[in-house]
């Protein structure tokens, strides 16, 4: 599951002053995604979905990074205001088209770092355990293979609760109250992932343009495309190219509640 923290995004999105009662307009921003909302608990997830079908911890330095893309900085990256520039440079982890279909069909995707413990120890801030070779004995000089495990007794800032339903793979970043502060879901077709906009797998870019507007901004390596809508909408798209002459399609979608 190395790849798995290949399209990882937290938004950092700062709070507007105050505005009047009388001047607020309704708010933009996407809420939810699969039937989950922003600050869910942890028991909604379960109601819905059962068990997770994967568990991984996450620190601080993993959780809120604003890096997105494949690896190797994406070369075609800018800010709103005028369309993306051709091409775009080696993103070294961009997928190719055909990596791109096993990777969105659930043979990898967006979803954060590998390790941790059990589901038990996460959810409860138990130990985590790390194994350790003791490398040569310091009595004999010989390596006796010996292996040690040493607690870390520090619990995660997040949770990150994985599901694969309807050929679509879900990601809900928990925070410490165990309540959803981000959905994420990567996928070629399942009609349950649709923004509150209608947007969903298989979307176009120029959909994503005549909904959204121009993106704040935005990234392209290999064939790959990450259009960010945070200040007002909090959400972000990738779109993959997954075939020769064909468009660019939504194949992942994050709705990220904000700064926590």
């Amino acid at each position: 599951m190395k790849n798995l923290s290949k399209w990882i995004l937290i938004a950092g999105i700062a709070v507007a002053g105050a505005v009047p009662v009388g001047a607020q307009r309704p708010s933009q921003a996407e809420t939810g995604l699969v039937g989950v909302n922003m600050y869910d608990g942890a028991f909604k997830l379960l109601r819905l979905f059962g068990p997770p079908d994967d568990i991984l911890p996450m620190g601080a330095s993993s959780a809120t990074g604003p890096a997105v893309g494949g690896g190797g900085g994406g070369g075609g990256g800018g800010n709103a205001g005028g369309p993306p520039p051709g091409g775009g440079g080696g993103g070294g982890g961009a997928p190719g088209p055909q990596r791109a279909r096993k990777s969105d069909a659930g043979g990898g995707g967006f979803f954060g770092p590998d390790g941790g413990d059990t589901p038990e120890h996460i959810l409860s801030g138990g130990s985590f355990t790390k194994q350790e070779g003791t490398g040569s004995n310091p009595k004999t000089g010989s390596s006796d293979g010996e292996v040690r495990q040493t607690p870390i007794t520090a619990r995660p800032f997040f949770i990150r609760w994985i599901y694969k339903r309807g050929g679509a793979k879900y990601a809900f970043l928990l925070d410490r109250f165990e309540r959803v502060i981000q959905i994420e879901a990567i996928g070629l077709e399942n009609k349950k992932v649709k923004t509150r906009k209608g947007m969903g797998f298989g979307n176009t870019y120029v959909d994503l343009l005549k909904t959204y507007g121009t993106p704040d901004s935005y990234e392209i390596g290999g064939n790959q495309i990450i259009m960010r809508y945070l200040l007002k909408n909090k959400v972000v798209f990738r779109l993959n190219r997954l075939g020769v002459d064909k468009p660019h399609v939504v194949t992942g979608i994050i709705v990220a509640a904000g700064k926590y």
